[in-house]
């Protein structure tokens, strides 16, 4: 668990391949409005960024990267399979697992090895590659200098970072959990995945009642308990403002403006 993240470099292609976000779908519940296009990926942040990566592979590895401008998806070079949004709008990529930090136009490589990215608080954290018998995976916060990531207790498959700086995290299992910077508290219910946003949000995506395309529930937390919402996907993403987007199984994503 207290492994330093293993060091990779690989280098990320830069393309400027365009993206066939080209299908409007119809949003399927109430609130929603339809995104176009379809993606492997998405990942909000800071500054209302609003990121995605597409269906169509790099030949570097990975899938390359979108931005959206609010009306049309905006061709960002290099390629990854994750991404996550710093506080400050910027950009975190792993490709190959190998990390990668974009702030403004240029990317640059990171000491480490990561499987997700979240970041809140003006914090960033990642989940490692060190991962136990059941996926799920050890937990850093980036620190920069010659540590670069400090691990903290736990192992997670999914995590968000409030805006009071807490790590939610859910596991393989679908538990959920809330780590305050010194103890992790179990919080009731189940999700598979989860994300903070900017004006204090929580959002996940439920663990049970997913249909036969593995398209789940939506729910808000109240501080309490967890407050359904109406429509199903399979990952989700809060930006800045608190703009909720979905991805389904499918591709096909959603915003609740």
């Amino acid at each position: 668990m207290y492994r330093k993240l293993g060091f990779l470099v690989l280098v990320i292609l830069l393309a400027a391949v365009q993206l066939p976000f080209n299908r409007a779908d119809r949003a399927e519940a109430a609130g929603w409005v339809a995104i176009p296009g379809l993606s492997n990926f998405i990942a909000a942040g800071g500054l209302t960024s609003m990121y995605a990566t597409s269906t169509a592979s790099a030949p570097s590895g990975g899938y390359y990267i979108y931005q959206w401008n609010g009306s049309s998806w905006v061709n960002i070079p290099g390629a990854a399979y994750v991404l996550g949004v710093a506080t400050d709008g910027s950009l975190w990529a792993h490709q190959g697992n190998a990390i990668y930090h974009r702030i403004g136009t240029t990317w640059t490589s990171v000491p480490g090895a990561a499987s997700r990215f979240a970041g809140g608080a003006g914090q960033m954290y990642a989940t490692g590659i060190n991962c136990n018998m059941n996926g799920d995976c050890g937990i850093f916060q980036y620190v920069g200098g010659g540590t670069v990531w400090q691990p903290i207790p736990g192992y997670a498959y999914r995590i968000a970072v409030s805006t009071d700086g807490y790590v939610w995290a859910t596991q393989q299992s679908g538990a959920i959990y809330v780590w305050n910077g010194a103890t992790w508290t179990g919080i009731p219910g189940l999700a598979k995945d989860i994300a903070a946003g900017g004006d204090g949000s929580v959002w996940a995506v439920g663990y049970l009642g997913c249909d036969v395309n593995a398209n789940c529930p939506i729910y808000k937390w109240s501080g309490s308990g967890w407050t359904p919402f109406a429509g199903v996907a399979n990952s989700i993403a809060v930006d800045s403002s608190g703009t909720v987007w979905a991805r389904q199984s499918s591709g096909v994503m959603y915003h609740m403006p």
